[in-house]
C-alpha cells in the first residue's frame, strides 16, 4: 500500500522534472503538462506574411475583425465554420494590409486564451503539488505515530482518513490532467490552420 501511494506521489513531481526545459529556461514547478510551458506565443512562429506593426495592431478598432477574430477562436465554433466565415471574409477583403490585420487579431486573440488557459494550469499544478505535499506530511506523522499504534490509534486513524480523500483528490485532478493540457495547443493549432489560409490568399 505504501509503494502505491509513493508512486502516486511521485507521478507529480516527475512530471515536473523530467520534461524540465534547458537551463536559462527552467519550467515553472507548478507546471502540470508533459508539454514543454510557454508562458506566451510567437507570431513569428506562426506567421510567414508581413511583419505585424503598429498599423496591424489597430485591428482593435476595427468591429468587423474584432468580432471575426472572436468568432474563429471560440472553442463553440466548429473549425469548418470558422474556416467558411473566413473565406468570406478574405473574399470581401483582398488587401495585404487588412489580411495582416486579421492575422494580427486572431494571433492576440488567441494569444489572450493560451495566457489565461496557462494560468489556469499553473494554478491546477500548484494545488496538485500542495496536495502532494500534504499526503507526504501525513505518511510521516503516520509512520512516527504506528511505532506505538495503541496508543495512537484514533490519531492514526484521523489521519488515515484524511489521507484516503486527499489521494482521492489529487487522482480525480491527475486524470483531467491530459485534456486540460491539450486544451491551450487547440487554439494554438487552429490559429496555425486559419494563418495558412489567409498566407494563402495574400499578394
Amino acid at each position: 500500500m505504501i509503494k502505491i501511494i509513493f508512486l502516486l506521489l511521485s507521478f507529480f513531481f516527475i512530471s515536473n522534472n523530467v520534461f524540465a526545459q534547458p537551463p536559462g529556461k527552467e519550467k515553472n514547478i507548478d507546471w502540470p503538462c508533459i508539454q514543454v510551458y510557454i508562458e506566451e506565443l510567437s507570431w513569428g512562429s506562426i506567421w510567414t506574411g508581413p511583419v505585424l506593426t503598429e498599423n496591424s495592431a489597430k485591428w482593435i478598432d476595427n468591429k468587423d475583425i474584432f468580432l471575426l477574430a472572436e468568432k474563429l477562436m471560440d472553442r463553440k465554433t466548429k473549425e469548418k465554420e470558422g474556416i467558411d466565415e473566413l473565406k468570406k471574409y478574405i473574399k470581401k477583403n483582398k488587401s495585404s494590409d487588412k489580411l495582416t490585420m486579421l492575422f494580427h487579431a486572431l494571433f492576440d486573440t488567441t494569444n489572450t486564451i493560451w495566457k489565461i488557459r496557462n494560468e489556469k494550469l499553473l494554478n491546477f499544478g500548484k494545488r496538485q503539488r500542495l496536495t502532494s505535499e500534504k499526503i507526504s506530511v501525513k505518511l510521516e506523522k503516520i509512520k512516527e505515530l504506528s511505532k506505538d499504534p495503541n496508543l495512537n490509534k484514533d490519531e492514526i486513524q484521523k489521519l488515515e482518513n484524511e489521507k484516503f480523500w486527499d489521494i482521492r483528490r489529487f487522482e480525480d485532478r491527475r486524470n483531467m490532467s491530459d485534456s486540460l493540457c491539450e486544451q491551450p495547443r487547440f487554439y494554438e493549432k487552429r490559429l496555425g490552420v486559419y494563418s495558412n489560409i489567409i498566407l494563402e490568399n495574400i499578394n
